[in-house]
């Protein structure tokens, strides 16, 4: 079922709304250079983890307490890296609550408003 126009509309003034309010926002949906260098670096911490499990087993294999120890750490500090890498939240400029919670409340009144029209 396509949209109205009048939906159309609204739905072109909620996105230049978002535009203009939160640019990070949609930077990140759109998929911009944040995204590529988090993808990086989760590459980055999962090599981390499978190097520190092979030198974690290659440790345990030839008996040499210190290559496992360093294996583990390794593989621990990929875990650290890949969990904080995703898990951080990501502030600005741009997020402001106070300009959020505006956005927010207008799109409340459309969304109670829309049987009215």
């Amino acid at each position: 079922m396509p949209l109205s126009e009048h939906e159309q509309r609204v739905l072109e003034q909620m996105e230049r709304a978002l535009t203009a309010e939160d640019p990070q926002l949609v930077s990140t949906l759109t998929g911009s250079r944040k995204s590529r260098s988090t993808r990086g670096s989760l590459a980055l911490s999962v090599s981390m983890v499978l190097v520190g499990i092979g030198t974690l087993l290659g440790g345990l294999i030839s008996k040499m307490t210190i290559v496992g120890v360093i294996g583990f750490a390794l593989a621990l500090a990929g875990i650290y890296l890949a969990i904080s890498r995703i898990s951080a939240p990501k502030l600005g400029k741009s997020n402001k609550p106070a300009g959020s919670s505006r956005f927010i409340q207008r799109l409340e009144q459309r969304w109670d408003n829309r049987e009215d029209q």
